[in-house]
């Protein structure tokens, strides 16, 4: 609970003072201002490291403790004189939201799958260095780093403010923080619906397709897609702020706050802020004085100047980007996703039946589409199509670009969907029964999102940390591990099991770096590093010793290998000399 409480402090506290001082959103829904804070507490912070880090000066957590300090005291002064009236039906379903997400990952350990291996070893060197780390350096010796890392600063300050810091202890913090962030889209995605459908009950449904319904972003857990989902909490207020800032006046206020917001992005997921700049696009047409956004841009450039001539002076990035690839049906397609789909487009996507749609499902379908067709002069169409348009937008932007991916797209559907979704069923549900309805769905939704780990992304559990914790107090400092590996995304390899956390967890070296070595490294040095890892599999140890490994982690038991530790399945072997 500590985790989230001060997580929930730190990202909440700099927007909030922020916003105070500039006298903004004061007349704002006070969930959509909340979100807003959210959103420059997660950009705030990265900024402010950045320039910290390029001036040579550390970060320490009194710092975040005194941002908390300073907020939870102006906002008790300003609490005393406001109204707290309308808030009861989203309290309760965010508090559900929070619920189900804790409920997520009970048994879990480690984050699933591969991607949170790198995540942690992220948030250790900013832990480690204080600074943002000019190499991934002793995690991929030698390895240049300009990966993407606004999400893992406030990770690495909730971490070290909470106690949890130690390399052990790390995996089992970020998914408490990672389920924080994924249940606070509720508010984000409340703060869209709101104010794009212009209706409370609007942005609750909203919320609730996201949070209840969509497979997306709940399964983001399977996946440890952490920064995709941070950057998806930034967008919404980014683009309300965008929103105010060509409509209304204190521009000058709220230009800071768009170029903050902007700049965040851009450090947090470079991909989401693609997507970003496309619903701008979308956005021109209807907004006044496009001419301000122009100048966040620049403002937001000259934010994050450091790190973009940090990105520019390395010859590798433009390895990270993919090229267009086809579309994921399976994606689309999946459990959820393919209702949230047949409601956003009125059921036509259940009627035809594009995504195995059982019987009952194009039934309904065919239903809804009937009944929006009766409900049609209610329905503001305005927003649909944006929503359409956006999507149109990225996708061909996708087709014609290696910027991003299309599955990264495909998952970050649930937004327009859950604004359509929400569109619709605000205009043709009576008044009467908005919060039955709202309340029926997100308690259906929920039933039916209760196991969204895919047990394949699991490969590590408690025996795996208790054997992290005795490797790091039991084995020399210069030990070096043989793990269990196999190929992955072409060129990299990934671990099979526990033991890929080896070397982001207790401090020592492992065979197997983090998965990003494979584009941070020279050619020639992943070559030799593919090899050994196939030399292990192999189980050539003359290759192994000649490499100076000194254990080995589980693996069936060998002439060659002593075992020093065991504990059901993670076992620690010592390589005979």
């Amino acid at each position: 609970m500590s985790v989230w409480v001060t997580g929930l402090l730190l990202l909440w506290s700099p927007g909030f003072l922020l916003t105070e001082g500039l006298r903004l959103f004061r007349g704002e829904d006070r969930v959509v201002r909340f979100a807003i804070d959210v959103a420059l507490g997660l950009a705030i912070w990265p900024i402010l490291f950045l320039w910290l880090s390029t001036l040579g000066l550390p970060w320490t957590p009194a710092a975040g403790f005194a941002v908390i300090a300073a907020a939870v005291i102006l906002f008790a002064v300003r609490a005393r004189h406001a109204r707290w009236t309308g808030l009861g039906l989203v309290a309760l379903l965010a508090t559900g939201a929070a619920v189900l997400r804790i409920h997520d990952i009970r048994g879990l350990a480690f984050p699933p799958w591969v991607d949170g291996v790198h995540h942690v070893m992220v948030i250790r060197l900013l832990l480690d260095g204080g600074v943002v780390p000019a190499t991934a350096d002793p995690y991929i010796p030698g390895g240049a780093f300009f990966y993407h890392w606004g999400f893992h600063l406030p990770a690495a300050m909730a971490a070290a403010m909470t106690g949890n810091a130690a390399p052990p202890d790390v995996p089992p913090f970020l998914l408490q923080y990672g389920q924080l962030l994924n249940a606070l889209t509720f508010v984000t995605m409340y703060a869209a619906g709101r104010v794009l459908l212009r209706s409370r009950r609007a942005g609750i449904f909203t919320a609730v397709l996201a949070i209840f319904v969509s497979y997306f972003p709940a399964y983001y857990l399977s996946w440890g897609r952490y920064t995709h989902l941070a950057g998806t909490l930034v967008l919404p207020p980014l683009m309300i702020v965008l929103w105010r800032l060509a409509t209304r006046r204190r521009r000058w206020a709220m230009l800071a706050v768009a170029a903050i917001l902007a700049a965040g992005l851009a450090l947090i997921h470079v991909r989401v802020a693609f997507f970003a700049l496309a619903l701008g696009m979308v956005m021109i047409p209807a907004a006044k004085r496009v001419g301000w956004w122009a100048a966040a841009a620049l403002i937001a450039g000259i934010l994050i100047a450091p790190w973009l001539a940090h990105l520019a002076a390395e010859p590798r990035v433009a390895a990270l980007a993919q090229g267009p690839a086809g579309l994921p049906l399976y994606l689309i397609g999946a459990k959820h996703n393919r209702e949230l789909l047949a409601l956003a487009t009125c059921g036509v996507s259940g009627m035809l039946g594009w995504f195995s749609m059982p019987l009952a499902g194009r039934i309904i379908s065919a239903g809804w589409l009937l009944f929006v067709i009766a409900k049609r002069r209610a329905i503001r169409w305005r927003p649909l199509l944006l929503m359409a348009a956006w999507c149109t937008i990225i996708f061909i932007g996708l087709r014609t670009t290696n910027f991003a991916s299309i599955d990264s797209a495909v998952i970050t559907l649930f937004m327009p969907l859950s604004i359509a979704g929400a569109a619709l069923i605000d205009r043709v549900v009576s008044r009467r029964y908005a919060t039955l309805l709202a309340i029926a769905i997100a308690a259906g939704g929920a039933s039916m999102l209760t196991a969204v780990v895919n047990p394949v992304t699991v490969f590590a559990d408690d025996a795996d940390l208790r054997a992290m914790r005795w490797i790091a107090r039991n084995t020399p400092p210069d030990a070096r591990f043989a793990v269990e590996a196999r190929p992955w995304i072409d060129p990299a390899w990934v671990g099979v099991d526990g033991g890929y956390w080896i070397g982001v967890t207790t401090g020592r070296r492992s065979i197997l770096p983090p998965l990003l070595y494979g584009w941070s490294l020279p050619r020639g040095e992943v070559a030799r590093i593919n090899a050994l890892l196939a030399a292990s599999s192999g189980r050539d140890w003359n290759a192994l010793r000649a490499a100076g490994v000194t254990h080995v982690y589980k693996g069936p038991p060998d002439v060659h290998l002593r075992p020093v530790y065991r504990d059901g399945a993670a076992v620690v072997f010592e390589l005979v000399p």
